[in-house]
């Protein structure tokens, strides 16, 4: 089993401190950051898209790029393809436009329809229950 390194652990500690930190913020106006969840499917495949989202953040909230991946829950087919494509890798950023920076996280689902896909996106995303 590979538990990482002691500076990926003291990385995570550091993350999640942070992120407990956070819970004390009160919203305000002036520290308002807009978020966004983008139906892109591949962000490569649409980078228009994301290019577009990009240039609204202004480097600013975060992005979630969403792809759902429709079908039943057959391991043969659904799941295989899911895992062999990597559909779920995490983070995502092009740098190929001067002086704009694309970049967000990608969150894929399966799920039998797009609306129950969208609704565990949104849920994922934190946007809605």
């Amino acid at each position: 089993v590979n538990w990482g390194s002691a500076n990926q652990a003291w990385e995570f500690y550091s993350v999640e401190k942070s992120m407990m930190r956070m819970r004390r913020f009160v919203s305000h106006v002036k520290t308002y950051r807009p978020h966004y969840l983008v139906m892109t499917g591949e962000p490569e495949d649409r980078l228009h898209m994301a290019r577009f989202v990009g240039s609204l953040r202004k480097g600013y909230g975060i992005t979630v790029y969403g792809n759902v991946l429709t079908g039943d829950w057959n391991y043969k087919s659904t799941v295989k393809t899911f895992r062999s494509k990597k559909f779920d890798y995490g983070y995502f950023e092009n740098t190929s436009v001067d002086g704009l920076k694309v970049r967000g996280f990608v969150s894929s689902v399966i799920a039998n329809n797009l609306r129950a896909g969208l609704q565990s996106l949104l849920c994922c995303a934190g946007l809605g229950v």
